[in-house]
Order: structure tokens, then sequence, then C-alpha cells
């Protein structure tokens, strides 16, 4: 290694975090900050200071982003998806009906496991109980395959009015409703989960309306439902149980029409960070290669300060008289016995054992 590029990463810190290319992926943790990939030679990105508030999810890693955006999408669709099949199964005794909400069911399941993936943690980050407990994503993930569970009963009530197996058809039909309302009150832990990331996002208002959108559907869920199972039972008392099971159940479907624009948005939101990440990184790149060729220039200017033999130059506009007196006495030319002044008519004869 050259005395230039040795001086220079005298200056160079390493990478502490988990970083990566932006351009290939290569882990880049241990080397130096202002070097480059050693994969495809892309600049290595600074990241951005930290926050007032703490980390922000625009300082997340592009790559983390992209899965965060594509997920959140495909957990908007699979909710749409789940409505549709829940309809079906309702109003249709065909095969398509519960074939339907069971795939809605696997994509929900499969977004929920890529969401809650644990976000990059870097230098500024601040640990959230939510957002970084293990335990916690395992048991969101854990709960939605309750799901699963409503869909194959939705299966087994097709299949038994479709083979007419008497004996199970009220069970299933039992068990797929229960079923279908402890998948909501489950999806409330994932609901509860993004307001925890909308809180690291900045957007307060977003979480304050996830957290509305559980409540509606855990309250909805438990007491519509509840009570739409005690009201055969309860006398004259059956038309005040419908009223508020069908109020509970208003609140429930407001619930979650809340928390699928609360999640679209959210989803918008990662997308918007990802540009704004790039844009960040470009500038930082930017910087980053001016201040490496001004860390050039400085090292270049001492090894020639520190070069024997040679003297740095100064302009004459910063010289001062003293300087001015010294830089004139080296302005002199020797000819053989004869010493002349460059700037002076002064001319001083030596004897030959002089010279």
């Amino acid at each position: 290694m050259s005395e230039s590029a040795q001086n220079q990463n005298r200056f160079a810190d390493p990478v502490t975090d988990d970083r990566t290319c932006r351009k290939c992926d290569y882990e880049l943790r241990g080397l130096p900050k202002s070097g480059n990939c050693p994969e495809c030679g892309t600049p290595i990105p600074r990241r951005k200071g930290r926050l007032p508030n703490g980390d922000n999810l625009t300082d997340a890693p592009v790559k983390y982003l992209r899965q965060l955006s594509f997920s959140l999408s495909m957990l908007s669709l699979s909710a749409v998806v789940i409505g549709l099949g829940l309809v079906m199964v309702r109003t249709s005794k065909e095969w398509p009906a519960p074939s339907v909400f069971a795939i809605g069911t696997l994509m929900w399941i499969s977004s929920v496991w890529m969401v809650t993936l644990r976000r990059p943690l870097q230098d500024s980050t601040v640990p959230d109980q939510s957002l970084d407990n293990p335990k916690w994503l395992l048991t969101i993930r854990s709960t939605q395959w309750i799901w699963f569970l409503a869909a194959f009963a939705a299966g087994l009530h097709w299949a038994a009015v479709d083979q007419s197996w008497t004996s199970i058809i009220g069970f299933a039909l039992v068990a797929h409703i229960v079923l279908v309302i402890l998948s909501f009150i489950a999806s409330g832990l994932v609901l509860a989960y993004l307001s925890s990331m909308s809180d690291w996002a900045g957007d307060h208002g977003l979480a304050g309306r996830l957290r509305a959108a559980v409540w509606g559907i855990v309250l909805g869920g438990v007491f519509g439902g509840g009570l739409s199972a005690i009201s055969p039972v309860l006398g004259s008392f059956i038309p005040l149980a419908i009223g508020l099971s069908s109020a509970f159940w208003l609140l429930l479907i407001a619930g979650v029409l809340l928390a699928f624009v609360s999640v679209v948005q959210i989803a918008g939101m990662s997308a918007q960070a990802i540009t704004s990440n790039i844009a960040t990184e470009a500038r930082n790149i930017r910087i980053a290669d001016r201040k490496a060729h001004e860390m050039d220039e400085v090292v270049g200017r001492q090894l020639a300060a520190n070069a024997p033999g040679q003297v740095e130059q100064v302009p004459a506009a910063n010289l001062t008289q003293s300087d001015s007196f010294l830089k004139n006495e080296q302005k002199i030319k020797i000819a053989g016995h004869r010493i002349e002044q460059s700037e002076s008519d002064t001319t001083y004869d030596l004897a030959p054992e002089d010279g």
C-alpha cells in the first residue's frame, strides 16, 4: 500500500452497524466508511446522524424498506381477499367460496410473517419492546393461524352441506363463526404492532387510528359475537340482545375499515421512505466523495511539506516584511567567484578560496 493510501486510511473509521451496499447488498461491516464496496465498487454511503427524537423509519436500509412496503401491500390485498371470501362463504354454497377465503388467509399469514421480521438495528436505533421483542413477534405470527383454522372450518361446512353430512353441518358452521371472531381479535395484535411502527415513523396520528381500530375490532368481535351466541336463551331480552349485538357488529366493521385504510397509509409511507432514503444516500455519497477529495489534498500537502529537500511555496501576498527579506536572501545566483543578489544592483567579489 502506498504512503498516501496509508495516511488516508488513518482518517477512515470502520463501519460498525449492519449496513449493506445499496447496489449489490454486500455486507459492509468492518470496511472503511470512506471506502468503496469491494464487490461492485459503489461508494459506501454515510449514515445520517441521530435525529433529535431518536431514529426514524426513513433511517432504515432501503432493502428493509422495500421488503416492508411489499409485505404491507400484500397485507392490504389479503384483507380484501378475506373479506370477499367471507361474503362468498355466507352467500354461496359453491366450492369457490371456501377456496377464496383459504387463499386470503394464507396470504394474510405470509404477509404478517414478512411484516414482523425484526428490523435492522443501527447505531441510532432506539430499542422498542413491540418492534424488537422476539417473543412478541412470535406470538403475533402464531396467533394468525387461527385464520387458517377458520378457513378449514368453512371448507368442512361446505363439504358437509355438499355431501349431506347432517351430523356435522351445525358444528362446522358454529366453529367457523367462532374462529372468524377469534381471527379478527388476533388481527388486533398485528394492528398494535403497526401502531408502534407508525410511532417509529413519526406519524402519531396514524398510530392513534390503528389503536382505535384495535379497540373497535376487539370490542365488536367479543361483545357482538357473545351477544349473538347467547341471544336465543335470553327470552324476552332477545330484541335487546340483537340490537346490542348489531351495534357491536357495526363497531367491528368500522374498526376493520379503519384498520384497512391505516394499513394502506403505512404501506404508502414506507414506499415514500424508500425514495427519501435513496435521495439521502445519494447526497451522502456526494458529500463523502467531496470530503475524500479534500482529505486527499490535505494528505498530499502534508507529504509534500515533510518531503526532504522541498520547501513549501508561500504566495507573495501572504509574506510579512521579514519573510520578504528571507525570500530575497534566497534569490541569489552563484557564478564562479561572484555572488549577485537578484533584486539589487549589489555585486560581491569573493576570493577564490571562499568559493
